[in-house]
């Protein structure tokens, strides 16, 4: 049997690996996403909450304490980060960060080598809206001029005796010794920097930050290269001594890294309530969460569109799938009917008789089914390196996913053996002499025409026998 209807057994096969294999690839490509995120998450310990000081005098480390007890525990950094604009709609950030003590969102540094003095600093490497710096490249930091255009974009005004200690401050010289990739920014069109309207919503799209102020460059620079005020007046009192930009963010991490799971409803009502505790207990401060990370959201918010289309593609594959199915058995039983009837005839039952198609079509399938894992598994990486054009992914999860496949091989499996036996049924309900006859003919149908008689009668026979001719070819 299987020798005689061998094309139609390869359409069966070909049909279920192409359906199979592209629902289960487009399918299980969010939740690939979603594990490789989780895993990312976990490996550069990201930070749940990013606290702002709203004050100058940023925070002290009761405040960090603080923090961390009241999240139980969670891994707190210190530090402070900057957006200077740098012309429309441009901004340059500076992270200012303790690098002995870099415990929270522990950037892949991508080429040069770790920082071993103050003087090495660390850029973000370049993509569509990022410039990028190269390893070696020299970059004057003048805090003079930092903080003066920091305070005019706050709306603030430095202190005349400020200024006068400013003056007399160095520029200092840095290098770039590592090109890293932060695991907070790595949206490839744009990252949104923190002069932008507060009231903005956060964006979901990689579109969604053409009309906002983005990230030109990312420097990460030792908080010990921040000049203090003796290194403008020596002789000031050491209890007098602070640093020009006081730590102003608290990076925090939970303890529970689990909780995370890919922003789940729980890790959303967790945050929330975390959030309000948080403003309650630091009064003076901006809570971030990663809720208002655009890197974060607008790949799970394209991860989600690509599920979704896998349910439109499970539906459409399913019902095509059946068609064709049901469509290939037909023919073959109808090509095999003298053979049922001496079947019959011969005293098997109809359900013996439909059992040996059943049988071609599970083993079609089945067939089909285990070569369509292996697509699914091709089609799911190339969507995964296709989304490395709007977004720096993180490394793919070795997680297996088999959830889709699963359902669509389960479910293009019921369905073609529903549609085998609906066909065996009909053909077996037949009885042995009929089967052994041909098939009849299907009987001829009016064209639209007969059926306008005061039309139709006066039209010549010549035309009459073209227009039936025609409706029964």
């Amino acid at each position: 049997m299987f020798k005689r209807h061998f094309t139609r057994f390869l359409s069966v096969v070909l049909m279920v690996l192409i359906a199979v294999g592209f629902i289960s690839g487009i399918g299980a490509s969010k939740d690939k996403i979603d594990y490789s995120m989780i895993d990312y998450y976990k490996a550069r310990t990201v930070s749940d909450f990013i606290i702002k000081s709203k004050s100058d005098e940023g925070f002290s480390g009761d405040d960090a304490a603080k923090a961390e007890t009241l999240l139980g525990g969670a891994t707190v950094d210190t530090g402070v980060s900057v957006d200077l604009s740098v012309g429309e709609k441009r901004s340059l950030r500076l992270y200012f960060l303790d690098f002995d003590n870099w415990n929270v969102n522990v950037p892949d540094i991508v080429k040069g080598e770790r920082a071993t003095g103050s003087a090495q600093i660390y850029a973000e490497r370049s993509d569509n809206v990022i410039k990028g710096y190269e390893v070696g490249d020299e970059i004057v930091l003048d805090f003079k001029e930092i903080l003066i255009k920091l305070s005019e974009q706050n709306g603030a005004q430095i202190s005349a005796e400020i200024l006068r200690m400013l003056d007399r401050l160095k520029p200092v010289n840095v290098t770039v010794c590592g090109i890293v990739q932060s695991p907070l920014t790595f949206a490839r069109d744009g990252e949104p920097s923190y002069n932008n309207p507060p009231d903005l919503p956060v964006q979901n799209t990689t579109t969604g930050t053409k009309d906002m102020d983005v990230l030109e460059n990312i420097l990460f620079i030792s908080k010990t290269v921040i000049p203090t005020y003796k290194d403008a007046v020596s002789f000031l009192p050491d209890d007098m001594n602070e640093p020009f930009l006081k730590d102003g963010d608290l990076y925090v991490a939970v303890q529970d890294r689990n909780r995370f799971n890919a922003f789940s409803a729980d890790y959303k009502s967790y945050a929330e309530k975390q959030k309000a505790e948080l403003k309650e207990s630091l009064a003076d401060a901006e809570i971030l969460t990663l809720y208002d990370n655009y890197s974060f959201n607008s790949l799970k918010s394209y991860g989600e569109k690509v599920e979704n289309i896998g349910y439109v593609l499970m539906v459409a594959f399913l019902f095509v799938t059946a068609l064709v199915v049901l469509s290939t058995m037909i023919r073959l039983i109808e090509e095999e009917r003298s053979q049922i009837a001496c079947l019959k005839t011969l005293g098997y039952s109809s359900a013996g008789i439909i059992s040996k198609y059943i049988l071609f079509a599970l083993i079609a399938t089945g067939i089909g089914g285990a070569g369509a894992y292996f697509v699914g598994i091709g089609l799911m990486r190339l969507i995964y390196f296709v989304f490395n054009y709007s977004f720096c992914m993180p490394p793919i999860s070795a997680g297996v996913v088999v959830v889709f496949y699963i359902i669509a091989f389960a479910v293009i499996v019921a369905g073609s053996l529903l549609a085998t036996a609906i066909a065996g049924i009909k053909m077996t309900n037949e009885r042995p002499a009929d089967l052994l006859r041909p098939k009849p003919p299907k009987a001829g149908k009016k064209v639209l025409l007969e059926k306008i008689p005061f039309i139709w009668n006066k039209l010549p026979f010549r035309f009459k026998s073209t227009e039936i001719g025609r409706a029964h070819v």
